[in-house]
């Protein structure tokens, strides 16, 4: 799913603090002490969650063998240094800010369970969600092989005359905007982790990255934000509370430019993307990954969305991609016929 664990992560931390473990107020220091050095004492968990910390690269860079050793892992994340002053800016922690988030869980979980552990017994068992992050053995015959897709000259014509996004990414790239430098100090220091086609290996993807590595099925995706856009019960029981879903739902916080996404105007509630839709109340909310996978919720219709594919899309993102925005417009169609009849 790529980015779009980005979405069940963020929902992770959520329930902790909705079983009032974690406040999002207070400083990551206070459940984890050795986070609170080089700059980051008043890194509060918001500003972590939503991406306002600073710290998209990882002290001496992510390999496989750092995902292995959580105690070296914890000491690399504990050393690194903000890029920016926290707080005054939000830049994407594409691949950081789920190793930043499963540190703190294995903290303030009473069970010290991994955030893929956590997310296993409390939500994939209990209500019944296709998905994994650090995908078991067992599992590893039901995983399709992506295949990347090289954008033609005409693919990219398209982009740029019809995508407002890939224009900022054009003219960033152009001119090599400081976003486009930053965006080229994370690839580095994801260094082999980014290589995508090695996630493929069973011994890799069971390892738990929780920005970027989970598997689904878009079934799956959809009805755990299909159960998050209706309230957060299911079955008789509470995945998580309405306070904290009408946090993502009535946000209304302006879009603001991202150091990282090409100055993009973006924003997020805790981990979840929100997108305001015009002529709505209430936002959607979830996460979009690399390719074109999605998994949104939409509170307004009171449906999820869910979709994956091993063909990734170059124009992948979101509902930008056309398949997930022919999608959405092919789902609302039947929605308004249903509440026509």
């Amino acid at each position: 799913m790529f980015s779009t664990t980005k979405g069940l992560s963020a929902l992770v931390i959520a329930m902790l603090a909705d079983r009032g473990l974690i406040d999002f107020k207070k400083p990551v220091k206070e459940y984890w002490p050795e986070f609170g050095q080089k700059g980051k004492e008043k890194i509060t968990v918001e500003m972590l969650m939503e991406h306002e910390a600073g710290l998209p690269v990882v002290y001496d860079g992510i390999t496989f063998d750092l995902l292995r050793d959580t105690e070296a892992l914890d000491r690399a994340l504990a050393l690194s240094e903000p890029l920016w002053e926290p707080g005054t800016a939000h830049g994407y922690h594409a691949l950081s800010i789920g190793l930043f988030a499963s540190a703190l869980v294995r903290r303030v979980d009473p069970k010290n369970r991994t955030l893929g552990q956590f997310f296993a017994e409390e939500v994939a068992d209990v209500f019944g969600i296709d998905a994994f992050i650090g995908t078991p053995s067992d599992q590893y015959h039901r995983l399709s092989r992506p295949i990347h897709v090289q954008p033609s000259l005409l693919d990219n014509i398209h982009a740029f005359s019809t995508n407002r996004f890939y224009r900022y990414i054009f003219l960033t790239s152009l001119f090599q905007s400081p976003s486009f430098a930053l965006l080229m100090d994370i690839m580095k220091n994801c260094g082999e982790v980014c290589e995508w086609e090695r996630h493929v290996d069973p011994d890799i993807i069971r390892l738990e990255l929780p920005a970027a590595n989970g598997v689904g099925t878009a079934r799956g995706i959809a009805k755990l934000f299909g159960i998050m856009a209706n309230g957060g019960e299911y079955d008789n029981k509470t995945l998580i509370s309405r306070r904290f879903l009408d946090e993502y739902k009535y946000d209304k916080r302006e879009l603001t430019g991202d150091l990282v996404l090409w100055d993009m105007p973006i924003r997020w509630k805790y981990g979840m993307h929100v997108i305001p839709e015009v002529g709505q109340e209430m936002n959607l909310f979830g996460s979009a990954g690399l390719g074109g996978q999605i998994g949104y919720a939409d509170p307004n219709k009171k449906i999820g969305y869910g979709f994956v594919s091993r063909y990734l899309s170059p124009q992948g993102l979101a509902f930008i991609d056309p398949r997930s925005k022919y999608l959405q417009e092919s789902v609302l169609r039947a929605v308004k016929k249903i509440e026509n009849q």
